[in-house]
């Protein structure tokens, strides 16, 4: 007779428990799957403009020789600074990167591309 009464236990004990899991699994569920249902997801369109103009910024702060330029900074003209704010892809932005590392010449600056 103990022994059904412990076994009766046990079976409401697992199925607390797995209703507890089937609850909990379904709200971890909906909380990481809401905001691809209500568009949240949706990422903004890359702001390739933002990051050539940003490649002077980075250089200036983290080029291990600014001392070989003059004024220790990266020597990049107003007119290739200015064609940073027409990069609208990609392809343009790594393009813009090349010429703007290439005003630095060294020859270990490279996009990576």
């Amino acid at each position: 007779m103990a022994h059904a009464a412990i076994r009766r236990y046990e079976g409401r004990m697992i199925d607390t428990v797995s209703g507890i899991s089937r609850k909990l699994i379904a709200a971890l569920a909906l909380v990481l799957l809401a905001p691809l249902l209500i568009g949240a997801g949706e990422s903004p369109a890359p702001d390739y403009a933002a990051d050539a103009r940003s490649i002077e910024r980075l250089v200036n702060e983290d080029y291990a020789y600014l001392d070989r330029f003059e004024g220790g900074r990266m020597p990049i003209s107003d007119k290739l600074r200015a064609e940073a704010d027409a990069v609208d892809s990609m392809d343009e932005l790594v393009r813009y990167a090349e010429r703007a590392l290439t005003t630095m010449a060294d020859h270990h600056a490279i996009t990576g591309r």
